[in-house]
């Protein structure tokens, strides 16, 4: 997708920007800000896009210590039918987790899942972070170069049909939990991230 970006202009595939069409694998329904994560990887060792999402969580969750209590949920995560899949194909929802792990553990990288927003929710993380608002604040500077692609985004995303409709992330939140019941059964570090707080 993002060679296709970077060869045409062009994000999404021409089937996804004609009306209604059936979302199928490899369809882009990211938003155009993705492209600062993808377009990297276009030159770096394509190994990067395993080991950095895979090891910052590994990394993560190994620091909390999560309670045995805790495992067979992170078990059950992982072992959801897609979610295997996902981790084998590399598709972009590994770096999610990732972020997720990193937003529980640091709070600021919660603003980052609005790259999928979808999963709006989870970008609450963090929230009452003043690390979240820089975050935030660079991301909507970063969408800024990327405008014309908005409307592209908007129209795969509104036609795409046969994924039920915008809870078709629905089937990465398994995979996406995984670090959130790491965080809940936690031995080490209590502390509740800000936004998560008894107040909140």
């Amino acid at each position: 997708a993002a060679r296709n970006w970077l060869a045409t202009g062009s994000f999404y595939l021409p089937r996804q920007l004609h009306g209604p069409y059936q979302i199928e694998i490899g369809d882009v329904l990211y938003p155009p800000t993705a492209l600062w994560v993808l377009v990297p990887f276009t030159v770096l060792p394509l190994l990067l896009w395993w080991v950095l999402p895979l090891g910052i969580t590994a990394l993560v969750i190994l620091r909390w210590r999560p309670s045995i209590l805790v495992w067979p949920l992170m078990a059950a995560g992982l072992a959801f039918p897609d979610s295997p899949y996902m981790i084998l194909r590399g598709t972009p929802t590994i770096w999610l987790v990732a972020v997720v792990a990193s937003a529980l553990r640091w709070r600021w990288p919660g603003a980052l899942v609005l790259l999928k927003p979808s999963l709006l929710p989870l970008a609450l993380i963090g929230i009452r972070s003043r690390g979240w608002w820089i975050a935030f604040g660079v991301l909507a500077v970063a969408t800024l170069p990327l405008l014309g692609l908005l409307p592209e985004w908007l129209a795969a995303v509104a036609d795409g049909q046969g994924k039920s409709g915008l809870l078709y992330s629905a089937k990465d939140l398994p995979i996406v939990l995984v670090p959130v019941f790491a965080w809940l059964g936690r031995t080490t570090g209590r502390r509740l991230p800000e936004g998560f707080d008894s107040a909140g």
